[in-house]
């Protein structure tokens, strides 16, 4: 797993976490079959860099703009991130070591959105007042920001090569 995939999985996390709580399960659906299809459909298939950091922005801006009632496109944006995830899962060679990497991978990618949906949620419900959902809409924009310094230093050319 790279710092791509890392940053793709916080984003899909701040994301959910400010969904209203009853449409969190629906993006969750949303990105359990999106993985699925990923390993289906593009499992063992090597993603660039640029493609995973690009999805990265994309959801982080849509968590820090979007208001919590549009779980629509959010849903949409998780099922983007969990073919992109599914994609990496499967790692071609021997059957019994492929498995493990698969199974381990798929639990990672499931369980940090998750968890990081879960405790975005609990703490935008546990504290009063309007700064706890600045204080998100703030990490899902230090998350783009970060994606999009990576991205474009992925995509620059490199000193020397012309």
């Amino acid at each position: 797993m790279t710092p791509s995939h890392l940053l793709l999985l916080l984003a899909l996390g701040v994301l959910a976490g400010r969904l209203e709580t009853d449409r969190i399960p629906l993006f969750l659906v949303a990105f359990l079959l999106g993985l699925a299809a990923g390993v289906v459909a593009l499992g063992g298939y090597a993603l660039a860099e640029a493609t995973l950091l690009a999805a990265a922005l994309t959801v982080a801006v849509w968590a820090a703009l979007a208001r919590p009632r549009l779980w629509r496109p959010a849903a949409a944006l998780g099922g983007l991130g969990g073919v992109l995830m599914g994609a990496m899962a499967r790692d071609p060679g021997p059957l019994q070591p492929q498995l493990t990497v698969t199974a381990g991978t798929l639990l990672a990618a499931t369980l940090a959105p998750l968890l990081l949906a879960a405790a975005v949620d609990w703490v935008e419900e546990q504290a009063p007042g309007p700064w706890v959902r600045i204080a998100t809409r703030v990490a899902a924009a230090w998350i783009g920001a970060i994606a999009l310094l990576l991205l474009a230093l992925t995509v620059a050319p490199r000193a020397g090569t012309g």
